[in-house]
């Protein structure tokens, strides 16, 4: 249903849209704000400088090509052989089809297999139960749960913290 390939300049576009939508960055661990387009082009090139550090990818649709959202392994420690994966469907329409468990089982193959990580984390709020249960799904369990750690909406909120591991990925 779905292919993962390296975002390029193309998409910076339709990722700022997604940034500026209220509802998206809502459900992500991230405060909004406003990104002009100078930014993103910045941003672009910071990851293309960096790129052992961070693989960022665009998750599009095979049948059509429509780039629907992206999926990050950012902070690459090579020596530790970790990483923090994130995700996001940006296409309204495409939430909650199973693009994003999809492109997470994906990714995991990438970092486990090509990039030799043992071990993959992430930051959810704990309000988000269906990314949780999706993350359970393909295998991550949680950690921890990191309180009042992120701003959203006028208020703190906690995050869990979850993880895999390389020898229990599935």
């Amino acid at each position: 249903m779905i292919y993962l390939r390296e975002i390029t300049q193309q998409d910076l576009a339709t990722i700022n849209r997604w940034r500026h939508d209220r509802e998206i960055i809502s459900e992500l661990g991230e405060t909004f704000r406003y990104i002009n387009m100078e930014t993103e082009a910045q941003w672009l090139q910071d990851y293309c400088q960096h790129r052992h550090q961070q693989i960022r990818l665009a998750i599009c649709k095979q049948d059509n090509d429509q780039h629907i959202g992206n999926v990050y392994l950012l902070n690459i420690n090579r020596i530790v052989r970790s990483a923090e994966f994130h995700i996001f469907i940006g296409e309204t329409g495409c939430q909650g089809r199973g693009y994003g468990k999809q492109a997470t089982l994906q990714c995991l193959q990438h970092g486990f297999f090509d990039q030799n990580l043992n071990r993959i984390s992430l930051k959810v709020l704990t309000t988000n139960k269906r990314a949780i249960k999706m993350y359970e799904k393909c295998g991550f369990v949680q950690e921890g749960i990191a309180k009042q750690s992120t701003f959203k909406n006028g208020q703190y909120v906690d995050l869990l913290q979850m993880a895999l591991l390389r020898e229990d990925y599935q």
